[in-house]
């Protein structure tokens, strides 16, 4: 029977060769079988290892036949190392998988067995930090170097609302706070930030940078909270509520024609001592020990009094109480990506 054509294992016919050819004719089949193979793995130096799992609860030092598999990593018992193999240049491509399993606030980190790695696309990092749990992490040799995936797709620094008071493992609270020990415990963070410092958005809405992308649009300039501290990450300023100063009320002077009207009221007198004196504005007067004559006034009376025209004082608003300059509000939380 004459050689089938193949290509790639797919190819390949099973029930060949029959027993009726020639043994002669196996020597083809052995070529063919072996220029199959080597068109369907190509470059195939090293061994091609099925996926596993492996479950870990302490440090670990992954082999090279561990590739292709899945760690999957529980640090319920607290922090894990998972130190990565020693490869060769002809390894490239070689990978391996993490997945935390426990809900704890334990982190893995995954160290090179000498060197650097890169991690979130930062280089020259001692290990990466992975505390996110239920999200896979890969570490691939390229032949060089180190390159581990991260879990979380927003960028090392991003704050993040969150409706719930307890933090989730593998972020922080954005409070101020420094984290301790940043280059070894949040080595990402560091590489970002450059310090474990984290911004106090406790209480505060966030404005961005004046000078965003290296445009200056010169919007907070009169914010006598923020100043010159516009252009500087971090600054904080302004406030919930304001209480106005006499110097912010404007002067309100009323308009028009001010005519003092005439006013009509009744005196109630208990005696004869009393009368109107004088005229114009003079008021009653008590003229009992006063020579003279006493007019006596019927009780009750109605006196008329008339006046002239008057001219108003600017009026202005005394003792001002603060007023809230918050806008519509909802309180919930932030977390800070750190990983």
């Amino acid at each position: 029977m004459s050689l089938e054509t193949a290509t790639y294992l797919a190819d390949l016919q099973p029930a060949n060769p029959p027993s009726t050819d020639p043994t002669s004719q196996g020597d083809d089949h052995l070529r063919l079988i072996k220029q199959v193979l080597q068109t369907t793995f190509p470059g195939g130096s090293r061994v091609y290892p099925v996926p596993t799992t492996l479950a870990k609860t302490a440090n670990y030092t992954i082999v090279k036949n561990d590739g292709e598999g899945v760690i999957y990593v529980s640090t319920a018992g607290g922090a894990v190392t998972l130190t990565l193999p020693t490869l060769a240049a002809v390894d490239q491509g070689w990978k391996i998988n993490f997945i935390k399993t426990s809900l704890d606030v334990n982190p893995v980190f995954i160290s090179p067995a000498a060197g650097t790695l890169n991690s979130g696309g930062y280089a020259g990092l001692a290990r990466a930090r992975r505390c996110i749990p239920g999200a896979r992490s890969t570490a691939v040799w390229d032949g060089a170097a180190w390159f581990v995936t991260r879990v979380s797709p927003a960028p090392i620094g991003v704050l993040l609302d969150f409706y719930g008071s307890t933090l989730p493992a593998g972020y922080e609270w954005p409070n101020g706070q420094t984290l301790a020990s940043v280059a070894t415990n949040y080595p990402e963070y560091n590489a970002a930030v450059g310090s474990g410092l984290t911004p106090d958005i406790r209480g505060r809405t966030a404005t961005t940078l004046d000078t965003l992308g290296g445009l200056d649009a010169s919007r907070l300039t009169t914010s006598p909270s923020i100043g010159a501290g516009r252009n500087t990450l971090g600054t904080g300023g302004g406030l919930a509520g304001v209480g106005l100063v006499v110097g912010n009320i404007p002067a309100v002077t009323p308009t028009g024609t001010n005519t003092q009207p005439s006013v009509s009221f009744s005196i109630n007198t208990r005696n004869s001592n009393y009368q109107v004196v004088g005229g114009g504005s003079v008021p009653l007067a008590d003229t009992s020990a006063l020579n003279g004559t006493t007019t006596a006034i019927a009780s009750p009376s109605a006196v008329s009094v008339s006046g002239g025209g008057w001219t108003p004082n600017s009026i202005y608003t005394a003792s001002p109480s603060a007023h809230e300059n918050m806008p519509p509000t909802l309180i919930c939380g932030k977390i800070l990506v750190v990983e």
